[in-house]
């Protein structure tokens, strides 16, 4: 991905005060990628904020080349994303987005001020690939978890034997 990509970071905070919940925090940014039907390269970037109770994460999307000029997303496509990524973090109930602290950046201050977790490939919002490893990351971890469930759904039973 180049480093002058926009993406987006975002604040989540713990509905308790407590640091919030990384896992809930990657599920609700898979989930929404997944409504959006996201199809290209998702690098995830993380950090705990260490002075205000919250977990930053960063998200740059890469879409794939095709014929003609490439989709960027644009500000009403990063609206409708805020707006789905914050609906589930509302019904989840353990995380909220500190909205104020949401904004737009490039992957190249994620780089230089967040901590890489992975980056995934993903096909009308599914995930599909591990394309840079961190077995760390939480959001890899959730990813992971739903290629694996995507994988056992699809197989299919074979027919009995007649006997």
């Amino acid at each position: 991905m180049r480093s002058e990509a926009l993406g987006y970071a975002f604040r989540f905070l713990a509905r308790n005060g407590d640091v919030a919940d990384g896992l809930a925090a990657a599920g609700c940014l898979l989930e929404t990628l997944r409504r959006m039907a996201f199809t290209g390269r998702c690098e995830f970037y993380r950090k705990d904020d260490l002075v205000y109770p919250a977990h930053v994460v960063g998200l740059g999307l890469a879409y794939p080349a095709r014929s003609g000029p490439p989709f960027v997303p644009d500000g009403a496509w990063w609206d409708a994303f805020v707006s789905n990524l914050n609906d589930l973090c509302t019904a989840d109930g353990r995380i909220h987005i500190i909205m104020h602290n949401c904004e737009f950046t490039r992957v190249r201050a994620m780089r230089l001020t967040l901590v890489a977790g992975g980056a995934i490939a993903f096909e009308s919002g599914a995930p599909t690939a591990v394309l840079a490893d961190d077995e760390g990351s939480l959001f890899q971890l959730v990813a992971t978890e739903a290629m694996s469930r995507r994988i056992r759904t699809r197989r299919t039973r074979l027919p009995r034997r007649a006997r």
